[in-house]
């Protein structure tokens, strides 16, 4: 019981750190272009 803790525990940390790479892979050209767009308009 233990050992399935520690596993779903695990599991749980690699599906989150997967979302929070793929959202920010996702958001990142729209950020930069909206961080050029700022820096270039003033």
């Amino acid at each position: 019981m233990h050992f399935l803790n520690r596993l779903l525990t695990i599991m749980i940390a690699l599906l989150v750190t997967f979302l929070i790479f793929y959202l920010v892979s996702i958001l990142a050209p729209h950020l930069t272009d909206y961080i050029t767009e700022k820096l270039s308009t003033g």
